[in-house]
């Protein structure tokens, strides 16, 4: 059958019209209906992290330190560089105002580096945190055990709406987040009424950064939950070495050879020292009492014709080897949670090959945790774990609304802050090497040591100082001293 010619308009219609949203394959589209919903002991981590967990009275602090160590070099010492992300094309047609957007995105970076910061040690410590982006810019962050995701009954991947719950005095206030209105319910004691306010922006506002959940978990785990053993175990050997400690300044009074001890009176009687009682609280809460000798009352200690008297405390030295146990312990841990011992700034006895290894694997696992705080740059794509290109999206797309000056584009991470100096030695020595044998120009050192932001004149203006030095005639001292210095200083690189 040959198809006519209104047939084949229709059917070229309908081929130029499709869209990738309404193409026959994502009808087929498999979406997991067994989402994991629960969530980590938020109280139980939050008190770990500071010192409150019972059980991790001392290993605690090892949490603290090694979450802000990972958090501050995750995020890095200055913000991320966060840009537009569009074609050359595009670039020239709207040069001004992308230039404008890209110098407006690293000041509200830089404004809220803190919190950030702070959002990234909470994902790493309780596995959850949460920043909800207001029309006028501002950042709120709820606590997580104050947040409900609500997923689409027929597409489990997308998120229809967030509610955020909040308490003050009698009052409970529930906020719903969705992607074309927020919802506002108070509920008082005798009353509830609500208000629904428009979104301009036509996404949740609400982002949702977790740290290693699995495929179908919504909500994330703690980094120190694979190790939550050996943290109770180290906790352990710390409150024995520290009550060991306590035992040789405070040694422990023992009585040999004396019969009939009990009662408190016929004690004293039998060495002849001052005794009273103490009242104490023993490990099952039960109110006991025991004797107490003033030995500082005394001068001698009788004990009778058969007895004798000694201070009995623990060997000095076996402190070394509980250190050492702790020291063990503190690297497995460190290897389980990606912070090997160099970066706790633990440098003796590492030698450097070894503290180069082990500073490319944490820059690996910086690398991947980046990739994570950064989230996805997909255009549209409107879901609460889009990370940081989310929030500046969104953060974006508000402020747009009041400055046209703004241009609304994909958004990308161009650049993250060095992990570690190392690679940049290297890399100015390799300059250093391509520039001395010519393989490179002036021009091109200096650009890529990043020293001055005109290389070229400034290649001209160093040619032309030569130049006069050249002309002094026979006095070539000044020449002399200026190549001197430059030798030296590559010596030093090298």
């Amino acid at each position: 059958m040959v198809a006519t010619q209104p047939d084949v308009d229709v059917i070229a219609q309908t081929i130029g019209e499709a869209t990738p949203q309404t193409a026959y394959w994502n009808y087929y589209a498999y979406t997991p209906y067994s989402y994991d919903f629960k969530r980590g002991d938020y109280r139980f981590w939050d008190k770990l992290r500071q010192g409150r967990a019972k059980g991790y009275e001392y290993s605690s602090a090892l949490v603290r330190a090694a979450g802000n160590i990972i958090a501050s070099y995750a995020l890095g010492s200055v913000p991320p560089s966060v840009g537009v992300d569009t074609t050359e094309s595009d670039f020239m047609r709207n040069e001004e105002r992308i230039t404008y957007t890209n110098e407006k995105i690293a000041s509200f970076l830089r404004d809220n580096m803190g919190l950030f910061y702070q959002v990234v040690y909470d994902m790493l410590t309780i596995g959850d945190a949460f920043i909800i982006v207001n029309p006028d810019g501002s950042l709120v962050c709820p606590p997580p055990n104050a947040v409900d995701i609500k997923l689409d009954e027929d597409d489990y991947t997308t998120v229809s709406a967030v509610e955020v719950r909040s308490m003050s005095d009698n009052r409970k206030v529930i906020d719903i987040f969705k992607p074309n209105a927020r919802i506002v319910v108070k509920i008082e004691s005798a009353s509830k009424h609500g208000r629904r306010y428009r979104n301009p922006i036509g996404r949740i506002p609400v982002f949702h950064f977790r740290y290693n959940p699995s495929t179908n978990e919504v909500f994330g785990h703690p980094l120190f939950e694979p190790v939550l053993p050996l943290l109770s175990a180290m906790n352990d050997i710390i409150r024995k070495v520290v009550s060991g400690v306590d035992l040789l300044a405070n040694p422990i009074p023992v009585f040999q050879g004396i019969s009939g001890l009990a009662p408190s009176s016929r004690f004293t009687n039998a060495i002849g020292q001052e005794v009273s009682e103490r009242s104490y609280v023993d490990s099952q809460g039960k109110s006991r009492k025991q004797p107490v000798i003033s030995f500082d009352r005394n001068t001698a200690i009788f004990t009778g014709q058969s007895g004798r008297f000694e201070l009995v405390s623990p060997e000095v030295g076996f402190t070394q080897d509980a250190l050492n146990l702790i020291e063990r312990l503190q690297s497995l841990i460190g290897t389980h949670i990606g912070l090997p011992r160099i970066m706790w700034g633990d440098t003796v006895d590492i030698r450097p090959a070894l503290a180069e290894k082990q500073i490319q694997v944490f820059e690996r696992h910086v690398a991947a945790l980046r990739n994570v705080i950064a989230g996805r740059s997909i255009a549209n794509s409107n879901s609460i774990w889009d990370g940081l290109i989310g929030v500046v999206d969104t953060w974006l797309r508000y402020k747009s609304i009041s400055d046209r000056r703004l241009i609304v584009r994909p958004l990308a991470v161009h650049k993250w802050a060095r992990v570690s100096d190392m690679h940049a030695q290297m890399e100015l020595q390799r300059i250093i090497y391509a520039h001395s044998k010519g393989l490179i120009e002036h021009e091109t050192a200096l650009s890529l040591l990043g020293l001055v932001s005109n290389p070229e004149e400034e290649v001209r203006k160093a040619e032309e100082f030569r130049n006069s030095l050249t002309n002094l005639g026979d006095n070539k001292e000044p020449a002399r001293f200026i190549n001197a210095v430059e030798h030296e200083a590559v010596v030093q690189t090298e």
